[in-house]
């Protein structure tokens, strides 16, 4: 696979590749010195398929290798009720590891520090910050999802701390976030920023409720107060419906401070003209108007949410 990175890259703040996709990072630098790239890395899994014969391959797309850790840490699996490895449901090559265990985290976070460094990266997404007990598989070591997400907490505790220590970026991928609204605001502070992968939709329509809106704007609010990086990508990994994004798009700005990133479906910025809409600054914070309407003015024009059956002619 190869892209025209002098027309893809000045389009994105923020871009996210596979480790061995590091030769790359100069060309995207060159075409936008201003985005952050950003290495993909798995917390919570390694994988048989990134190793053979025995040895790991140099680039990993996860923390830990799955040929290291099993020669000299087995105790760093997790295991299934039946005492056998837990393989990670629907990734017949993954397994999940014990990322409540102090030794793995310290090894995950050494490992992907190292790998950061060695080729320029800004920062590392990190996937999988698991916060349900049943995510791949339920494990006897972290049964319920209040053991999870003590785990998860210790986890992105002691690796927020040494990847930002290193003067690197440190983004976690929050699943079911509206479910568990309190996790985002608890867990921000301990890395550099948040992602919501399945921003108001798991599809291409919108399927959440009035209670998961708020969450989502305290989301926004949060990260803006924190000066941090989160992510916010619009629907599923395909073409999202315009009335879609342009809702979650509004949603966003209300709270945005032009520090974190909303990206639609299919991460492909051509299909998407409205989210390139340049309104300037903004004028002042979000308000409910006179039509009992969220806005917030910017210097060249205004968005407006409407949460109820109100219809009217917006000038």
């Amino acid at each position: 696979m190869s892209y025209d990175w002098a027309q893809v890259a000045p389009h994105y703040a923020a871009i996210a590749l596979n480790a061995w996709d590091y030769p790359w990072i100069p060309a995207i630098r060159a075409a936008n010195p201003s985005v952050k790239i950003f290495e993909y890395k798995d917390l919570t899994s390694s994988r048989t398929s990134a190793c053979s014969d025995g040895a790991d391959q140099a680039q990993l797309p996860t923390g830990v290798g799955y040929c290291g850790a099993m020669a000299n840490h087995p105790e760093w699996f997790l295991r299934n009720t039946t005492g056998g490895l837990l393989q990670e449901n629907g990734y017949p090559t993954q397994f999940e590891m014990d990322y409540g265990n102090p030794a793995y985290q310290q090894q995950w976070a050494s490992n992907v520090a190292a790998d950061l460094a060695a080729h320029g990266w800004d920062g590392v997404e990190m996937d999988n910050a698991l916060d349900t007990a049943n995510a791949y598989g339920v494990s006897p070591s972290h049964p319920t999802d209040a053991s999870v997400q003590t785990a998860m907490a210790a986890m992105l505790a002691l690796v927020g701390r040494q990847i930002k220590a290193a003067g690197k970026l440190a983004v976690a991928n929050l699943g079911y976030d509206t479910k568990y609204p309190s996790l985002w605001a608890s867990w921000l502070p301990s890395v550099s920023g948040l992602m919501d992968e399945y921003t108001w939709s798991w599809d291409t329509t919108v399927d959440q409720s009035a209670a998961d809106w708020n969450a989502f704007e305290n989301e926004v609010r949060s990260c803006a107060a924190a000066d941090d990086l989160c992510w916010f990508r619009v629907g599923a990994y395909q073409l999202v419906p315009s009335s879609l994004v342009d809702f979650v798009t509004a949603s966003y700005l209300l709270y945005a401070d032009g520090t974190s990133a909303l990206g639609p479906g299919d991460m492909l910025w051509s299909n998407y003209p409205e989210m390139y809409t340049n309104l300037g600054a903004a004028l002042g914070a979000a308000y409910l108007n006179g039509n009992g309407n969220w806005q917030r003015d910017f210097q060249g024009g205004s968005v407006i949410v409407n949460l109820s059956t109100w219809t009217g002619v917006v000038t």
